[in-house]
C-alpha cells in the first residue's frame, strides 16, 4: 500500500525504519520511525551530528538505500510511487525530472577525464544541447563558453559545486536534495553558493531539502528545520521558532554552540511570532 500524499505535497516519509544488515534486532536503528511530509515549493533543512542518520534519510528521498543497510519498515513516496520498491525504470523516470540529488563529495561526483559539457550529455538530449548547458551554467553563476570544455581539476571547489548544481537542475526537478553543500568550501564561497541556491529556489519554485551538520547553513536557506539525533527527528518546526525557542535539549545545545547565531536569533526574537509545527 502506497501512502497517499495531498496534491500540495511532493515527498512523504511514513514510519521509515532502517537498520544495519544482519545486526541484532534490539540494536539501535540508523533511522527509527521517521514520519515527515514536504510541501511543494517548501524549503526544509535537516541538521544533526555525525551518525544522526541525516544523510541516510536524504538518500532515501532519492530512492537510494545505502549499501549495508536494510529497510525494516515504511515508505518513501513521491508522485504516487514508493521509491523504496520502485523498479529501476520507474526510478530512472523520477530521478532528474522529479527528484535530483547533489551529493556531498564534490571531488568524487565529477568524472576527472570528462569535460563539463560531457557531464551534461548523459542528462540533456535533443537539439541545442550546448545552448541549454550554457543557460544552466549561467544560472548558477558560471557564464561563458570557457566552462564547457574545462575538466574538473581546472575548476575551483566553488565552481565544481556550481556545476553539480547546474547538472541537478538542468531537467527542472520538482525537488532538489543537497547533502552538506558547503562542507568542502571556505566560508565566503560557501555563503555565495547558498545565496545562489536560495535565488534559484525562489525563482523556480522547486522544493528543497538541505542536510548539514551546520545549523547556520540550514537556517540560511530553510523555512523549516528538522533536528536529528540518533536516527530520530527530535524537533521539527519553523526555522525562526526552532532556533529562537528550541524545546529539545539536543537542539538547545546546537543553538548555544554557535554564539553568533544565538545572538542574531535573540536580537530578532521580537520580530516573529511563528509557531512550532510538530
Amino acid at each position: 500500500m502506497i501512502t497517499t500524499l495531498t496534491q500540495s505535497q511532493i515527498l512523504g516519509f511514513s514510519n521509515v525504519t532502517v537498520r544495519i544488515k544482519n545486526e541484532a534486532r534490539d540494536s539501535r536503528p540508523i533511522l527509527e520511525a521517521i514520519g515527515l511530509q514536504l510541501e511543494r515549493g517548501e524549503t526544509l533543512g535537516i541538521v544533526g551530528g555525525s551518525g544522526s542518520g541525516k544523510s541516510t534519510l536524504l538518500r532515501l528521498a532519492a530512492g537510494v538505500l545505502t549499501p549495508g543497510l536494510v529497510l525494516d519498515q515504511g515508505e518513501v513516496t513521491t508522485v504516487g510511487k514508493n521509491l523504496l520498491v520502485a523498479t529501476p525504470a520507474e526510478r530512472s523516470n523520477i530521478y532528474g525530472s522529479v527528484v535530483a540529488l547533489v551529493a556531498q563529495s564534490i571531488g568524487e561526483s565529477l568524472t576527472p577525464h570528462l569535460t563539463v559539457l560531457s557531464h551534461f550529455r548523459d542528462t540533456v538530449s535533443g537539439e541545442a544541447v550546448d545552448e541549454r548547458v550554457l543557460e544552466s551554467l549561467a544560472e548558477v553563476g558560471l557564464g561563458g563558453e570557457k566552462y564547457l570544455h574545462r575538466y574538473p581539476h581546472q575548476l575551483s571547489g566553488g565552481e565544481r559545486q556550481r556545476v553539480l548544481l547546474a547538472l541537478a537542475l538542468v531537467r527542472s526537478p520538482q525537488l532538489l536534495l543537497l547533502d552538506e553543500p558547503t562542507s568542502a568550501l571556505d566560508v565566503s564561497i560557501g555563503s555565495e553558493v547558498l545565496t545562489t541556491i536560495d535565488r534559484l529556489q525562489r525563482s523556480r519554485g522547486f522544493a528543497l531539502v538541505c542536510v548539514s551538520h551546520d545549523l547556520g547553513v540550514v537556517s540560511q536557506i530553510s523555512k523549516r528545520i528538522a533536528v536529528m539525533n540518533q536516527g530520530r527527528i527530535v524537533e521539527l518546526g519553523q526555522t525562526s521558532q526552532v532556533l529562537r525557542s528550541p524545546s529539545h535539549e539536543y537542539t538547545k545545545a546546537l543553538v548555544s554552540s554557535i554564539p553568533k547565531l544565538d545572538q542574531r536569533i535573540r536580537e530578532s526574537s521580537s520580530q516573529s511570532n511563528e509557531t512550532v509545527l510538530v
